[in-house]
């Protein structure tokens, strides 16, 4: 099972172009997979500390369990 489509945004991150798209993975507890295309991982961030690392980003996708996501 492809835990919270994290997978599948991958796949899509591989259609970006590098040059134009910087990625980040923010994960409390996973690393990304051998394979992903990831510029900047960010481990472990406190729950009060992540509004600042979305404020930062141009977009991003949370996925949410249960079928939820949000762009």
């Amino acid at each position: 099972m492809d835990y919270k489509k994290v997978d599948g945004s991958f796949c899509i991150v591989e259609r970006l172009e590098p040059e134009k798209y910087e990625i980040w993975y923010v994960s409390y507890n996973a690393s990304p997979k051998e394979g992903y295309r990831c510029d900047k991982f960010l481990r472990e961030v406190p729950y009060e500390e992540t509004p600042k690392v979305y404020g930062i980003a141009g977009v991003y996708r949370s996925l949410l369990r249960e079928g939820k996501e949000s762009i």
